[in-house]
């Protein structure tokens, strides 16, 4: 299930970008751009693309953040 599989790969790419305090952006056309033969020669890709993910230095700072409701978090011991 290479589809399910990259998903989850890109998933878990956005949370360690974001640890690093980079922002990610999911580019939601990649996985059509892969079914065009001539695309992927010029870029010089073989295969599938399933899913793309842009990573980089956020250009803004957000000061404020939605307010949210507390959580009511339970451990196990």
């Amino acid at each position: 299930m290479p589809l399910i599989d990259s998903g989850i790969v890109l998933t878990y790419g956005q949370l360690a970008a974001h640890t690093l305090g980079l922002a990610t952006c999911w580019i939601g056309m990649a996985h059509g751009l892969g079914m065009n033969k001539e695309i992927m020669k010029v870029i010089g890709l073989e295969g599938q693309i399933h899913g793309a993910l842009t990573i980089g230095y956020p250009a803004v700072k957000y000061l404020r953040t939605p307010p949210r409701a507390p959580l009511n978090v339970v451990g196990l011991e």
